[in-house]
């Protein structure tokens, strides 16, 4: 879920959430960094970001019927 939520964010603002100038710097980022702001034009989604993207596991979404439940998608 973390993953996809990385791409989803990418997906809506064409930028990565975590830049660094080493790999080991990007992953100090993503596990350190606030989760990243959407611009205000995407405020609407950033509810889902946050979920998906949550620091602690515990709070971080875990199954994609949990993603599922939280937004107006509905399983085909």
């Amino acid at each position: 879920i973390y993953s996809l939520g990385i791409i989803f964010y990418e997906m809506l603002s064409g930028a990565k959430p975590f830049v660094a100038d080493s790999a080991m710097g990007l992953i100090h980022l993503h596990d350190t960094a606030p989760i990243p702001r959407l611009p205000a034009e995407l405020e609407r989604f950033q509810n889902i970001i946050d979920l998906m993207l949550a620091k602690d596991p515990a709070m971080r979404l875990s199954s994609m019927d949990e993603l599922l439940a939280c937004t107006e998608i509905a399983p085909a």
